[in-house]
């Protein structure tokens, strides 16, 4: 029945003609089209964002984004794969040597675990001691 007193304009917009009265204002009960922008995908995973104006689905994604970013560039020669102005490896470089080369030495496969810990202690260069000239 509400289908019947429904018509089309020129632009294909469906409208009711018939006017309400709302508060003193004529209001008509149009059916106005918005249909969904279109959403980029998040270049982490794929999945399309929530928001139009986001670029990752989170944070975690994100971060994610950063990390694969940077290990680019370091295996690149583009970063030092340093921290601060001292010779510990960054956190990025860490956890790329876990990935890759689990928790054991790359060249020799040492993988003593601390005991209070459970890990094993990454240590960058431990054959000859220095770290400089990694």
């Amino acid at each position: 029945m509400e289908d019947e007193t429904r018509t089309v304009n020129a632009d294909g917009v469906t409208f009711n003609p018939n006017p309400i009265r709302c508060a003193g204002a004529l209001c008509y009960t149009a059916l106005m089209p918005n249909p969904k922008k279109p959403r980029a995908n998040c270049p982490a995973c794929g999945k399309p964002v929530k928001r139009v104006v986001d670029k990752f689905c989170g944070n975690h994604c994100q971060g994610e984004y950063a990390y694969r970013a940077y290990i680019e560039r370091w295996l690149a020669g583009l970063e030092t794969g340093r921290k601060g102005n001292f010779y510990a490896v960054s956190d990025n470089v860490r956890r790329w040597m876990r990935e890759t080369y689990g928790d054991k030495c790359s060249e020799c496969g040492w993988s003593t675990r601390h005991l209070l810990t459970g890990k094993v202690p990454l240590t960058i260069d431990h054959i000859d001691g220095d770290v400089a000239n990694c």
